[in-house]
């Protein structure tokens, strides 16, 4: 913790911001020391990207082509997605033949997020040369209303609710 305020204070130093401290306490109340998504980037060679934080995981398998979604995408700004855009977009970037996007483990996605998955398949429709397959589960409720609009979006979208 104590590296942790330094590195902050160093990167606020460099960046020309004072974080602002609480007397009673002694914490940075700056919303640098309080990160939300831990998010790795992998080396070109790495055989997958992840972002894992303690509300949500995503995970892209580049061997299966497979998107894997797990937990509750309640992030209340657009902004908050940018790691999860990234990790989208350079799926998409990559041209694979096929993308399997498994959101079966997916409890929760709010408004922000069914706005990102759609984005996410308009993309993938206008590259023309990559198919896409979805997986959701019956089991759970927002699945099987919003998912089958992502059909209207993409028709040869093959969607899997089981």
């Amino acid at each position: 913790m104590v590296q942790l305020a330094v590195c902050v204070l160093q990167t606020t130093q460099i960046l020309g911001k004072q974080p602002k401290f609480d007397r009673n306490r002694r914490r940075a109340q700056s919303s640098l020391l309080q990160p939300k998504t831990l998010y790795r980037s992998p080396p070109a060679t790495d055989k997958s990207m992840e972002i894992q934080t303690k509300d949500y995981s995503i995970e892209y398998d580049r061997a299966t082509q497979t998107i894997t979604c797990c937990g509750s995408f309640r992030l209340s700004q657009m902004e908050e997605y940018a790691p999860i855009v990234e990790l989208l977009n350079a799926v998409t970037d990559s041209s694979p033949n096929t993308i399997t996007l498994d959101l079966r483990k997916l409890e929760f996605l709010n408004s922000s997020g069914i706005n990102i998955v759609s984005k996410f398949v308009i993309k993938v429709r206008q590259q023309k040369n990559i198919q896409i397959a979805v997986k959701g589960s019956k089991l759970i409720p927002w699945q099987g209303k919003s998912l089958k609009n992502l059909q209207r979006l993409m028709p040869s979208l093959h969607l899997e609710l089981e």
